[in-house]
């Protein structure tokens, strides 16, 4: 046996891992990091990353690094609430050079031809490199719409990028080009 992994309320990052492999037997070897980002919730679509990580690891394939810091948080109830990244009070306590950019949905047609227009998308998206600091999102859909930003918050889609790429309409996700438009200076349906 190579080691055994002890269960509590901490949780770890463990992309660091190895495989040592023998004729019966293969195990992980490495170290595994406490996450210090106060990331504290336990989530299905975590867990399952986490376990994708470990068997690609084990199969000796490419496992790339779990983002911790773009784990899309989900509740799901009446309204929907989505969020993913740092609120805007942690980016400014950071001193994170931010635009924060807002859309509310009774300005979308989706959202009135649902007969639901309350709720909003938030996004905070860094003042020189567009990078998504964080997003917040309540309303219908929210917790579907979350992967487009979190998407963004794993890869180099940027605002200005977003902003470019064409939302159909009427859509709940319009909210998240608009919100972006609105950070930018120029949202034209606000």
């Amino acid at each position: 046996m190579f080691g055994q992994l002890a269960l509590s309320h901490t949780v770890w990052s463990c992309s660091s891992l190895t495989i040592a492999r023998s004729s019966k037997y293969a195990g992980l070897v490495g170290s595994c990091a406490r996450i210090h980002s106060g990331w504290r919730r336990g989530l299905a679509h975590v867990a399952s990353a986490e376990g994708v990580f470990v068997a690609e690891k084990i199969a000796g394939a490419h496992a790339p690094e779990i983002h911790y810091d773009a784990i899309p948080a989900c509740t799901y109830c009446h309204p929907e609430i989505a969020s993913v990244g740092l609120t805007e009070e942690k980016a400014r306590a950071q001193n994170i050079p931010i635009r924060v950019g807002r859309m509310p949905f009774r300005a979308l047609a989706k959202a009135t031809a649902a007969g639901d227009p309350n709720g909003f998308v938030k996004v905070i998206w860094h003042e020189h490199t567009g990078e998504l600091i964080g997003a917040h999102l309540i309303g219908p859909a929210v917790t579907d719409l979350i992967a487009e930003l979190t998407l963004a918050k794993t890869t180099e889609v940027n605002a200005e990028s977003l902003i470019h790429t064409i939302h159909a309409h009427p859509t709940f996700a319009e909210a998240i080009k608009e919100a972006t438009e609105d950070a930018l200076g120029h949202a034209i349906h606000l």
